[in-house]
């Protein structure tokens, strides 16, 4: 019976993928298809309201980078993330900003190649800590027994990211019987320190620890460009997630059918290329009047995560609308300075509310800057890392095994 459900979600998703790729107005798919010349070619405009915010973006953002420039120079670490292709469009988002992030504090850190040759790049880099995700996709991909004798003569810790068989994974049990076999050091997760305490039982059961390591805006990639000309009356940037599928259908198709914006992302049939280039993602949210953000089930009914997207738009500076996960006070602490809808009637009202009185978006896109640059950044969060790993150096009886 749990198979046949299965399948037909599966077949509705796709139906509502085809909807919605089929009712998307003429004029946002032509702004689509052509999205990455023109983004490179933005026009600058003076705007009152819009200075205001430049202003404070470029003083958080100048502070920030000065703050955390080269910081962990002097440990002189080495790390390799396992980094995916559009396999998972997300975790290579994330992954990419760690390494960015590790590297402007002064650590070294490269990208462990994907469904390439492993060996030989972890045998010249030498890192001292290696991490990749527990999913069969990353971890077919390792070369245990390298690994294994890499390690008989090279200190490296070997982290894995954590996740639960809630979430459609295997068994948490044979996983965890797995990475004792391996010896991995300990676990990372992007949900929060609470979900974690209390949903993950299983891996204190095995003498693991997980640390914390939420999603966070990225002040090098994800910044206030400049005053733009607003072309378009909302973005998007995402792929047609599965998970989303019924929600992007109740939340988006009023939007997508009436008003003229920008779409990119793995799954939308009118892109020529699925992916956009990092440098151009500031250009791309602020070439619209209203980012669209949405998240999966999960972290509508459990205080888990908010996700990535929500971060990145709060660094750039820019106006969002965004749903209700449980865990959205953790990054807007004032609900009264969120744009934030709890149903599909509440998203389109006030997408068209803020569409039509655009001096009312300013204090919310103020806020937005003030906390993610206060505690949300990469370099809080690759702090967090770094300093967990040198307390676990501290503490553990790590040694090279002969």
């Amino acid at each position: 019976m749990i198979k046949v459900l299965n399948i037909l979600n599966k077949i509705l998703c796709k139906f509502y993928i085809l909807y919605l790729n089929r009712i998307i107005n003429k004029e946002t798919k032509f702004n689509s298809i052509r999205a990455s010349d023109t983004l490179s070619h933005l026009k600058f405009e003076v705007d009152d309201q819009q200075n205001i915010i430049s202003e404070l973006s470029r003083n958080l953002r100048q502070n920030t980078l000065s703050t955390y420039k080269d910081r962990f120079k002097d440990i002189h670490l080495k790390i390799m993330i396992h980094t995916p292709d559009e396999f998972s469009m997300g975790g290579q988002s994330v992954f990419e900003n760690w390494v960015e992030g590790l590297n402007y504090m002064g650590v070294k850190t490269i990208s462990l190649p994907w469904n390439q040759p492993q060996n030989n790049v972890i045998k010249f880099f030498k890192p001292d800590l290696i991490l990749t995700s527990d999913h069969p996709k990353y971890l077919n991909q390792i070369d245990w027994d390298f690994i294994k004798y890499f390690r008989m003569e090279h200190e490296c810790l070997f982290v894995l990211t954590a996740s639960h068989e809630e979430d459609g994974n295997t068994p948490n049990r044979i996983r965890l019987e797995e990475a004792k076999k391996h010896d991995v050091d300990f676990f990372v997760s992007f949900q929060n320190e609470q979900h974690l305490s209390n949903n993950y039982h299983e891996w204190k059961d095995f003498g693991y620890n997980i640390l914390s390591i939420p999603f966070s805006g990225n002040p090098i990639t994800y910044y206030y460009p400049g005053t733009l000309n607003q072309k378009y009356d909302f973005s998007f940037l995402g792929s047609t997630n599965p998970d989303k599928a019924y929600r992007y259908f109740k939340y988006f198709s009023r939007i997508l059918q009436l008003y003229k914006g920008i779409i990119i992302g793995p799954g939308w049939k009118f892109n020529k290329e699925t992916t956009l280039k990092k440098n151009l993602h500031s250009n791309f949210y602020h070439s619209a009047n209203i980012a669209l953000n949405l998240h999966i089930p999960s972290q509508i009914d459990n205080n888990t995560e908010l996700n990535e997207r929500t971060y990145s738009i709060a660094c750039c500076g820019v106006f969002q609308l965004i749903d209700n996960p449980k865990s959205l006070l953790s990054l807007f602490e004032d609900p009264n300075k969120i744009a934030s809808a709890s149903s599909p009637k509440e998203y389109i009202e006030l997408f068209e509310y803020f569409l039509n009185k655009p001096q009312k978006k300013t204090s919310y896109i103020l806020y937005a800057l003030e906390q993610v640059y206060s505690k949300h950044t990469i370099f809080h969060r690759m702090s967090t890392f770094i300093e967990y790993y040198l307390y676990y150096k501290s503490i553990s009886s790590f040694k090279i095994k002969k």
